[in-house]
């Protein structure tokens, strides 16, 4: 008959054991979801400084090219140049940042490098309109075709 007693015990300590393991468990799988959402946080944090990033690097590019337009100073092309690598490396960094998983934010990332590309373009397309524009009024300056009329007009 000890060993009814005995059992017993075991069989009380054993439901108790259970909801411990339980819980355990419970707490490991909820800390792996907790790790998972800091890590989501930090790479969204990481997304967007890059973008913040990304941003100012091409309100950089579009001061600079404003800058040697308006004034025709040579040192505006060099920061205009430096822009240009920033935003390269900012898109660089982006593309590390976001990975291959997501084929949502591949998507986001492939129109962010769209617009990228038309936005530079826009600056380029710009520099070279103005700089033809100069040009030709030059020109027109030491009697050619075009004067300085023609050249306001096409602004």
């Amino acid at each position: 008959m000890e060993s009814f007693p005995a059992r017993q015990g075991v069989v009380v300590l054993s439901v108790p054991m259970a909801g411990v393991v339980r819980r355990a468990v419970s707490i490991y799988w909820v800390e792996g979801d907790v790790r998972n959402a800091d890590q989501l946080v930090i790479r969204s944090y990481d997304i967007r400084a890059e973008l913040v990033q990304l941003h100012s690097s091409l309100l950089d590019a579009e001061s600079a090219l404003t800058g040697h337009l308006a004034t025709g100073q040579p040192r505006f092309l060099g920061l205009l140049e430096t822009a240009r690598k920033a935003v390269g490396d900012s898109q660089s960094r982006l593309s590390g940042v976001i990975g291959g998983d997501d084929p949502q934010a591949i998507a986001s990332l492939n129109e962010i490098r769209r617009e990228i590309v038309a936005e530079m373009g826009l600056l380029d397309g710009n520099a070279a309109n103005r700089r033809r524009i100069a040009r030709e009024s030059r020109e027109g300056a030491d009697g050619g075709a075009a004067g300085p009329h023609c050249a306001a007009q096409q602004l």
